[in-house]
């Protein structure tokens, strides 16, 4: 039996089995929020959280903002008394324990890191809302995107590195990872065997000398580990060299980031011409 990637828990007062599709959907998760924002007209979106008003984070930002928000907190969800809660597994665990012990309507879902593990969550949270059709056609959308980048995979495929300054670098398993390969390159943290997030120092980067350097497009207040990011070491042997993904298409698991390979691509078809012009 394949991994789920939900988990329910049945409403204590739920009707019997064939009720109709949830009418009054409250997210309080960001990743659950843009499959609902996708999924559902907006009539039947009680809430979403507030960070999926941020363009920085959220690739469906401008729906949102036609949209109430909330702030995760049991308190508003038990106010606004939807018909089903969508949740992450990892955030806003108070309310979701609430709710559990409330026995609210609630669906958990579990992040997706890798292309098939964005589907089974897609076609799981359709199904939840009743809207199976519209989430087989967006993983449609995404499968069509997929498939023509694969169809041009280029003869050479660099070697990227996720990089923000000292700490954390996705490696094989991450979502990030995921969508370095679908843009026909490879990434470093995979190279060097690291599986989930692992340690990636300036040494290291520096030793390992990736072809190119990659940094999630956010606005984040200025920061020690931003400044280090920017260390004139790492400018200079990289210049020309840096790339951005917008944060919004790889923050959350879902069919959007197909969008983040293409751009990705397209910015390492654009550098690696133009350092072939430049000789």
């Amino acid at each position: 039996m394949r991994r789920s990637l939900l988990v329910f828990a049945v409403a204590l007062c739920a009707a019997p089995a064939a009720a109709q599709p949830p009418q009054r959907v409250m997210s309080i998760n960001l990743c659950t929020d843009q499959l609902a924002l996708m999924l559902l007209p907006r009539e039947r979106i009680v809430s979403v959280s507030w960070l999926a008003r941020d363009r920085a984070l959220s690739a469906m930002a401008d729906a949102a903002r036609h949209v109430p928000f909330n702030h995760g907190a049991s308190e508003e969800v038990m106010r606004a008394r939807p018909d089903m809660v969508l949740a992450g597994t990892y955030t806003t665990r108070a309310t979701v324990e609430t709710l559990r012990a409330l026995g609210a309507p609630l669906v958990e879902a579990a992040p997706a890191e890798n292309w098939d593990e964005i589907r089974r969550l897609t076609r799981d949270i359709g199904d939840a809302l009743g809207e199976r059709a519209k989430a087989d056609a967006a993983l449609a959308r995404m499968d069509a995107t997929l498939a023509a980048l694969a169809a041009r995979t280029p003869t050479y495929k660099p070697i990227v590195a996720f990089w923000s300054g000292p700490g954390m670098a996705p490696g094989a398993g991450t979502l990030s990872d995921a969508v370095v390969q679908a843009a026909g390159a490879r990434n470093l943290a995979r190279e060097l065997g690291i599986t989930g997030f692992g340690t990636l120092d300036a040494e290291r980067l520096i030793a390992a000398s990736p072809d190119l350097l990659l940094t999630a497009q956010a606005t984040w207040a200025p920061s020690l580990r931003s400044e280090a990011a920017r260390h004139p070491a790492i400018r200079t042997r990289w210049h020309g060299r840096m790339l951005t993904v917008p944060e919004a298409l790889t923050s959350c698991g879902g069919p959007f980031a197909a969008d983040a390979a293409v751009a990705l691509r397209e910015q390492i078809d654009r550098t690696l011409q133009r350092r072939v012009t430049q000789r």
